[in-house]
């Protein structure tokens, strides 16, 4: 398993997805999708662009809404 993280969560790290597209645009949900990846807490200096982000009760740190 790798670990990966996403710092900037700009067009092509997060936006590209949103809303979502039948292949993965961005980094974030291709990484998500990767079955032999762990993505770790995406981090961004606009925080706004973190809002489809939100805590899970199976994976509190994760989760792609």
């Amino acid at each position: 398993m790798i670990q990966a993280a996403i710092i900037g969560l700009g067009k092509i790290g997060l936006l590209f997805d949103i809303p979502l597209k039948a292949v993965p645009q961005s980094h974030a949900l291709a990484y998500h999708l990767h079955p032999e990846i762990d993505l770790i807490p995406p981090s961004a200096f606009d925080r706004s662009k973190g809002s489809t982000w939100r805590p899970s009760p199976l994976r509190p740190d994760f989760t792609w809404t």
